[in-house]
């Protein structure tokens, strides 16, 4: 099951983000951001995700010879809606929101998570190997 509060894991990197849109029902899609870790999933609905992306940009132009900042750096338990850790993702298989082309995550509890990513291949890839090196 997603965890709802969330900190910040010190031996955490991000892998990938992007667009992803969390599909809740066939008439309700929430737009957001996905960022895939090596040790967890986190899907940020829009507000949440622009107001971080802000946040970052502001705090790398106070930072004086910090050239690189991850966006995970910034994420506070507030910023994200939910995250599911890899180890509780058994499978992903392919769905459908219309005709758009979608990815469904299924968890340990039974839970399943309809995600639209742009690159969904991409995505599907990157997920998949970062499951199989979590899990060693």
């Amino acid at each position: 099951m997603p965890q709802e509060s969330i900190a910040t894991m010190a031996d955490e990197t991000v892998i990938m983000e992007g667009l992803c849109n969390r599909v809740k029902s066939k008439s309700h899609v929430q737009n957001g951001k996905g960022t895939l870790t090596n040790r967890r999933f986190i899907y940020q609905e829009k507000f949440r995700a622009l107001q971080n992306t802000i946040q970052t940009v502001l705090d790398i132009s106070v930072l004086l010879g910090e050239s690189r900042v991850s966006g995970l750096d910034a994420l506070s338990e507030e910023d994200m809606d939910f995250s599911i850790p890899l180890s509780d993702i058994v499978s992903i298989e392919y769905g459908r929101q219309g005709i758009s082309k979608t990815l469904i995550f299924n968890t340990k509890s039974g839970a399943s998570f309809n995600f639209y990513f742009t690159k969904r291949e991409k995505w599907k890839s990157a997920i998949q190997d970062a499951i199989n090196i979590a899990k060693g």
